[in-house]
């Protein structure tokens, strides 16, 4: 079965005053999205990679298809912490056995697959206390802070921090496999 759907959010930022690190939505979250569960175990996408790269932090990697496991976006680092974004995408596709759902976007998206949520990274103080979980958490960003927070350091640089207080996200989905939402 194939199902195409066309959603668009309108993503609101009145009171962070640029401090935000995003600007997107959650999906495939039970705790966020009770309408579907993935469990994808394979991630591809059009744009920049093929490891993880932040609005400020792109230099490193190229424009092209890529292709790897969603465990594999996952990012050992000593603190937990987010990982794996990728920037300036056009598509991606997260797939499993039995389904596949690819998401396009006239705009360029920031997004992030992977076995943990935010709040999980944020309550871990060691990558022992983190346990993935079996659902795919899928975070699509209209806009994304560059990294740094001056919690320990100097803050981002002003022109990778997130201005404006309204964005959308206008995205076309493509879902196959068993029912879907949309289907």
């Amino acid at each position: 079965m194939i199902a195409r759907a066309r959603r668009a959010w309108r993503v609101l930022d009145a009171l962070s005053k640029g401090r935000a690190p995003r600007r997107g939505r959650r999906v495939f979250d039970p705790a966020e999205d009770a309408v579907e569960v993935l469990h994808a175990a394979e991630a591809a996408l059009e744009g920049l990679g093929p490891w993880e790269n932040y609005p400020d932090r792109k230099a490193a990697c190229w424009r092209a298809v890529h292709a790897g496991s969603v465990a594999g976006q996952y990012v050992p680092y000593i603190m937990p912490q987010e990982h794996g974004l990728k920037c300036d995408t056009r598509w991606l596709e997260l797939s499993s056995d039995s389904s596949s759902v690819r998401i396009a976007s006239a705009h360029s998206i920031a997004f992030s697959a992977g076995h943990f949520r935010p709040e999980d990274l944020t309550r871990a103080t060691h990558t022992i206390d983190l346990q993935p979980r079996a659902e795919t958490i899928l975070c699509i960003d209209a806009a994304h802070r560059g990294l740094g927070t001056g919690s320990c350091g100097p803050d981002v640089f002003e022109p990778y921090k997130i201005k404006g207080s309204r964005f959308t996200l206008d995205l076309e989905w493509k879902f196959s496999g068993r029912a879907f939402p949309g289907g």
